[in-house]
């Protein structure tokens, strides 16, 4: 469970995709990346955890 975390943006995905939502958290004081992808039927799934900044390429705000 997630009880605090920033969302700095998302993407448009493809391969049944809608999006996939960025979630910024700290583990053990490093800062890292939940990925969910959110698929077109509105299900939710957590799909990765990262701690590269590289996430962010290609991230819309909002």
């Amino acid at each position: 469970m997630i009880f605090a975390a920033e969302q700095p943006g998302r993407w448009m995905e493809k391969r049944g995709v809608l999006r996939s939502h960025l979630f910024g958290i700290r583990v053990l004081g490093d800062r890292s990346w939940i990925i969910v992808h959110e698929a077109k039927d509105g299900t939710m799934k957590l799909y990765s955890i990262s701690d590269s900044d590289k996430v962010l390429r290609g991230v819309k705000k909002g």
